[in-house]
């Protein structure tokens, strides 16, 4: 009797379900193994664990703050639209984790912002709206000709920054240089 309810145990346990709009990703003993698609499907018990990621459109908004090109200080919050690319779910996950929305995404929309926030005085930002949208357009563009992958992304967020922080604050009159007591070590 225990052997059968054990038997019944261990084939309720290798059965999983992946719904419409995400994908599966397969670990063995922790190793990425395979990438499963919406449906019924068997794994190895204890040996192997589904992770479920959500391919669907989200949308995501990040506060972001950037000078303008005269040093005003510019706040926003910025709406962004998109999805994983199920393809890809297993170098994503293996690579970058299931938060790869916080460890890629936020990063890659405030560099952005700052990017086109400094090409602008605070003026223009509010009086050529469109121009300012044109620029956020471009990294559309990019993105649909496949420029703008996972792994640039990535690549970005590393390479902004210098592993320092700011040594100077403000953005309006007077400048203050904050340098002179800043201790920066190599």
């Amino acid at each position: 009797m225990v052997i059968v309810f054990l038997a019944f145990l261990m084939l309720g346990l290798s059965v999983y379900t992946i719904p419409a709009g995400s994908v599966g990703v397969v670990t063995r003993w922790s190793a990425v193994n395979r990438v499963v698609y919406p449906g019924i499907g068997f794994r190895i018990p204890v040996a192997e664990w589904v992770v479920k990621m959500d391919v669907r459109t989200q949308k995501d908004q990040v506060d972001a703050t950037a000078a303008s090109r005269d040093l005003q200080a510019i706040t926003s919050t910025i709406a962004v639209n998109y999805h994983l690319d199920g393809k890809y779910a297993v170098d994503v996950y293996q690579n970058v984790g299931k938060r790869y929305k916080d460890i890629l995404l936020a990063p890659a929309i405030q560099n952005i912002f700052k990017a086109t926030t400094a090409k602008f005085t605070a003026e223009e930002l509010i009086t050529n709206r469109e121009a300012v949208r044109l620029q956020a357009d471009a990294q559309a563009v990019l993105k649909n000709a496949g420029a703008l992958t996972v792994e640039y992304l990535h690549y970005l967020a590393l390479t902004k920054w210098d592993g320092r922080l700011p040594s100077v604050v403000g953005g309006a009159v007077p400048f203050i240089d904050l340098s002179q007591f800043a201790t920066t070590t190599p």
